[in-house]
């Protein structure tokens, strides 16, 4: 019998807004806690992208994530 390889299952956490666009990609298999921290990153970085530039905000007050 040939010999096998044990192959553990990988974690992909994305950050996708409101727009449907995928704006982060994480994946590792053993660093689970890290997905979090991740997305937690992602997420507060897009806030502060539309705080900077408050024309990124549509008049009901979503970010405008649309490609410049």
């Amino acid at each position: 019998m040939g010999r096998s390889w044990f192959v553990l299952p990988g974690r992909v956490t994305f950050v996708i807004d409101k727009q449907g666009v995928v704006r982060h990609v994480f994946e590792s298999q053993f660093h689970f806690a890290r997905h979090a921290e991740e997305a937690l990153a992602a997420v507060r970085a897009l806030v502060a992208e539309a705080a900077a530039d408050p024309a990124k905000i549509d008049p009901a007050g979503n970010p405008d994530t649309r490609p410049a």
